[in-house]
């Protein structure tokens, strides 16, 4: 097996790359995330640590969410991870495109928690123009800058909450959700792809007073699900034809 080499200079790049849309966004929903630490009546080394171990906005908020309410470790342990599921496919659908020959899998463990939505969002744009044996090196300077940028920005955020309205603060917070709800539709390439998302923005207001606790994961699963059997429908119509 071919020994693989990590490329340095493709991973500068991808730390020269960072400053995007994409990055802005985040960065003021970090801020509102800030803000909120503060507003929760945690130190900043909270926020930063939170950050630092869990990188998954969602799941940093709904864990401060759940300690204030005293909710027990095993119950904070289920919601955060519930909400870090959104991840897999996006790693399921990166992987090919980042793995080479010889790769170690610790490296590809490690570059799947650097990988964030915005992170995915800005790869997906970006990624099919760097050559296959740079796009994991690549990656990981985007990743790992965006990782360590966040860090910086949630110190800020929490300085400047005593001059933001709480409700603008936690607000902020969910604009990069927000973002990636506009990305998908921007990079959707398939009608089974539309249909997906078309499926889940029409279940989600409706399962939230079904099943509030569980409505944007069955939003997902179900309408995703929904899709692909209307399209391989659809398609297997039009070969017959």
């Amino acid at each position: 097996m071919a020994k693989y080499q990590f490329n340095w200079a493709a991973y500068a790049k991808g730390m020269s790359q960072v400053i995007s849309i994409e990055f802005l966004v985040l960065s003021v929903s970090f801020l509102g995330f800030g803000a909120f630490i503060r507003d929760s009546q945690l130190d900043v080394f909270h926020g930063m640590f939170l950050t630092g171990a869990i990188w998954a906005l969602p799941g940093q908020v709904v864990l401060v969410n759940l300690l204030q309410e005293g909710a027990v470790w095993i119950t904070i342990a289920v919601a955060v991870s519930l909400t870090a599921i959104r991840f897999l496919p996006m790693m399921v659908s990166m992987l090919p495109l980042v793995n080479n020959p010889g790769t170690p899998r610790w490296l590809l463990y490690l570059l799947s928690y650097f990988v964030s939505i915005s992170v995915w969002v800005l790869a997906n744009r970006h990624l099919h123009k760097v050559e296959k044996s740079q796009r994991l090196s690549w990656l990981m300077g985007v990743g790992t800058i965006f990782w360590a940028a966040m860090l910086g920005v949630i110190v800020v955020g929490y300085y400047l909450a005593g001059f933001l309205p709480p409700l603008l603060s936690i607000s902020l917070v969910f604009l990069t959700p927000t973002f990636f709800y506009i990305s998908l539709f921007a990079t959707a390439r398939m009608a089974m792809d539309f249909l997906a998302l078309a499926a889940g923005t029409i279940l989600g207001p409706i399962l939230y007073f079904i099943i509030p606790q569980f409505d944007f994961l069955l939003a997902g699963v179900v309408g995703g699900t929904a899709a692909y059997f209307i399209a391989r429908t659809r398609r297997k119509q039009g070969t017959q034809e």
